[in-house]
C-alpha cells in the first residue's frame, strides 16, 4: 500500500507545483550539523569533518510516515533573514501533506565552509568544489534528519517511511534532478524548474541559453536586444 500512496502524493505535488512559486522567503533560525564530511570520495576511516548550516520548517510535520521536502541550496549563501526560500512549499504543500521541510546550504557558500577560513588550492577546488560532493553532503544530512531527528524508517515498505521530495530551480533544479538520478535509493521524487541539464552534460554551447533569451526578447519586443547591447556597451 506504500507505493500507490507515494505515487498519489507525487501526482498531487506535480499538479500544485505547476503554479507559480512565491519569491518571498520565511526568515528562520539556522541550524548546524557538525558531522559533515569534507571529502566523501576519499573513503577514509577517520575523515575530516566540518559544520554544515541548514534550515528546517517542522511546523506541519505529521511524524514518521509523512514526507520530507528538501529545498536544494545552490550557488549562494542562505542567511537567516531569508531562511526557507519557498513559502508555497513550507506553508501550502507541507501543510497539505503533513511534511517536514529541510533546506541545506551548498558547500563553500555562506557559513558552510568545509575548509574553514582556508582558501582551497587548485587541486582542492577540483576535488571538493563540485556537485557530486554537494549532493553527498545533502544525502548525509538528510539521513541524519530522517533517522536521528525525525525517527523515520528508511524501509520504503514501512508505514513509518518518510518519502523524500527534492525541489529546486536553475542550478538547484539541476541538483534536485540529479539527486533523484544518482541517489534514487534515497530520493523518491524530484521537482526541477528551469534546470540547465544540458549545460552540465555539455551537450549545448555555453552561450546557447543567452542566445535563446535574446531571440525571445527580440520576438516579444522588437529592438529590445539592440537597445540592451547599446546600453551595455555605453
Amino acid at each position: 500500500a506504500t507505493m500507490p500512496r507515494t505515487h498519489a502524493i507525487a501526482l498531487r505535488i506535480l499538479a500544485l507545483l505547476s503554479l507559480a512559486l512565491p519569491t518571498v522567503c520565511i526568515p528562520s533560525k539556522p541550524l548546524y550539523y557538525d558531522d559533515q564530511i569534507v571529502d566523501h570520495l576519499a573513503n577514509e576511516e577517520d575523515p575530516d569533518k566540518w559544520t554544515h548550516r541548514y534550515y528546517t520548517y517542522p511546523k506541519h510535520f505529521g511524524g514518521p510516515g509523512h514526507p520530507i521536502f528538501v529545498i536544494m541550496g545552490g550557488e549562494g549563501a542562505i542567511e537567516p533573514e531569508f531562511g526557507i526560500y519557498y513559502p508555497f512549499i513550507a506553508d501550502h504543500l507541507a501543510k497539505q501533506f503533513g511534511a517536514y521541510v529541510l533546506q541545506p546550504e551548498h558547500r563553500f557558500y555562506g557559513s558552510s565552509q568545509p575548509l574553514g577560513d582556508a582558501t582551497p588550492t587548485s587541486e582542492q577546488r577540483v576535488r571538493l568544489v563540485n556537485t557530486e560532493q554537494a549532493m553527498m553532503d545533502y544525502v548525509r544530512l538528510l539521513r541524519h534528519i530522517q533517522v536521528d531527528e525525525l525517527g523515520c524508517s528508511t524501509d520504503r515498505t514501512s508505514p513509518q517511511y518518510c518519502s523524500v521530495i527534492t525541489v529546486g530551480g536553475s542550478y538547484p533544479g539541476y541538483l534536485s534532478a540529479m539527486m533523484r538520478v544518482v541517489h534514487a535509493d534515497i530520493v523518491d521524487m524530484a521537482y526541477a524548474a528551469s534546470a540547465p541539464m544540458k549545460f552540465y552534460d555539455q551537450t549545448v554551447g555555453v552561450d546557447d541559453y543567452y542566445d535563446h533569451i535574446t531571440d525571445v526578447a527580440e520576438k516579444s519586443s522588437p529592438g529590445c536586444a539592440d537597445k540592451v547591447r547599446t546600453t551595455l556597451s555605453a
